[in-house]
């Protein structure tokens, strides 16, 4: 014979699983320190400044009116 469940404990448990588990990501994702937070903004900046500099810059003078192409 198997056991009897209490379906409003199993429910109880389950939930708190859940949030525990919720409650595990939440402090990866928003548990850097401020230095750590300053230090991977000033990385993303660089970065973002590296890629920047390695576009190819479209100028006006160019660039052909689609009329003078024919």
């Amino acid at each position: 014979m198997t056991d009897i469940i209490n379906l409003n404990k199993a429910r109880k448990a389950k939930l708190k699983q859940s949030k525990t588990k919720q409650a595990a990501e939440n402090r990866v994702r928003f548990g850097t320190s401020s230095k750590a937070r300053a230090a991977e903004l000033r990385e993303r900046e660089r970065q973002m400044a590296q890629i920047d500099g390695h576009r190819l810059a479209t100028t006006v003078e160019n660039q052909k009116p689609v009329d003078e192409e024919q």
